[in-house]
């Protein structure tokens, strides 16, 4: 079959295209237990599984391989997709390292705990799949050399089937008010932060006000066809009149601009607080998105620059554009080169990337 796919691809574009699709891996889940209750941990079983005659290298971050760090399933209640709970996280361009192998034949199975990651306080039915989506999920070592940076890659899927279970409990309420209150009198605090990283942190911060209002103010000023014509908009988002949303009444970059809007006021007027706890040298930093605006710093925010390409001032306006109270953006493209092809390739997903409004507010190397 994949001899096939290759042999009906006439021109470079197909071929990308082929080989995005040539990847014959399935992904299946089941319930470890039998559930009755939302009292217990809720723990599945994932098996991915190779059925090519090579080896196959999928993304490990969209696996369990270490440990749960996106939002890889989908889950609903009574036919309603139910929140994410766990981290997103703003890494690095991935590299060979991190690429999960798997042979030919061969099946990888991993046991994860749900009930940590997604809000199952409520009772109904709940249909639970895996559903990992990314640019980069797969690594094929064939068209490295083929391919240049003119030709945009799609955002691939590996998709499971669908589990059913119906979980019975009490529903956790939550006081709105008090919520509301809290953010209110909350005040900007640092963990674990010392005084040379609460400065580091201080003057980013300052960065990622000037950066983000001038981002705004750049989308506010220009119409549809103005934007149509900016090499800026365009690199990182690409056609700005591409219909988005209920019923298809917004125009892409309108997205983009009230996300822009919402981000900009969060950094400016909202109590941020910040984590210096966090030492991964392949992370920037990371968020959970249900729990604004709280932000943890890893070990590659430090050696950053303060402004410009993967900035510590841009690193900040993308985790504040993760928070579900902002923008709710996603990780779908890390790396200029991802989250160019992105934008060539996926409109839609790429005004829900959070480092395509990162790299639209750094502008390095400028573009008017």
């Amino acid at each position: 079959m994949m001899r096939i796919l290759k042999l009906s691809c006439v021109s470079s574009a197909l071929l990308l295209s082929c080989f995005a699709n040539a990847q014959n891996v399935s992904a299946t889940i089941q319930f470890a237990q039998q559930l009755h209750s939302i009292d217990g941990d809720i723990h599945i079983e994932l098996e991915l599984t190779n059925h090519e005659s090579k080896s196959v290298d999928l993304l490990k971050w969209a696996t369990a391989d270490e440990g749960i760090s996106g939002d890889l399933f989908s889950v609903k209640r009574d036919g309603k997709e139910v929140p994410y709970l766990g981290a997103l996280y703003k890494r690095r361009a991935p590299t060979e390292q991190d690429y999960l192998e798997i042979l030919p034949g061969e099946s990888v199975r991993y046991k994860i705990e749900l009930s940590a990651l997604y809000d199952f306080s409520a009772p109904g039915q709940y249909e639970i799949s895996y559903n990992a989506e990314s640019i980069h999920l797969y690594r094929n070592k064939d068209i490295q050399a083929f391919t240049s940076k003119s030709l945009p890659r799609k955002v691939s899927a590996l998709k499971s089937n669908v589990a059913v279970t119906w979980l019975d409990g009490e529903v956790q309420v939550f006081d709105n008010d008090d919520l509301q209150t809290d953010l209110i009198f909350a005040t900007t605090s640092y963990t674990s932060c010392s005084n040379s990283q609460k400065s580091t942190i201080n003057s980013a911060w300052s960065s990622a006000k000037t950066m983000s209002a001038n981002a705004t103010s750049y989308l506010t000023g220009r119409s549809t066809s103005q934007l149509e014509n900016s090499a800026r908009y365009t690199t990182w988002f690409g056609d700005p009149t591409v219909r988005v949303g209920f019923l298809w009444l917004t125009k892409a970059h309108e997205r983009v601009e009230d996300n822009f809007t919402e981000t900009t006021d969060a950094i400016k007027n909202k109590p941020l607080s910040f984590d210096c706890s966090c030492t991964s040298s392949g992370t920037y930093a990371y968020v959970y998105p249900s729990q604004p605006y709280k932000i943890y710093f890893c070990g590659a925010f430090w050696g950053a620059p303060r402004t410009g390409t993967d900035s510590q001032a841009g690193t900040i306006i993308h985790e504040v554009s993760h928070f579900n109270a902002v923008a709710g953006t996603d990780d779908h493209a890390y790396g200029h080169s991802g989250a160019k092809q992105l934008a060539s390739s996926d409109v839609k997903k790429a005004i829900e990337n959070a480092d395509s409004y990162e790299y639209f507010a750094e502008n390095t190397p400028y573009q008017n």
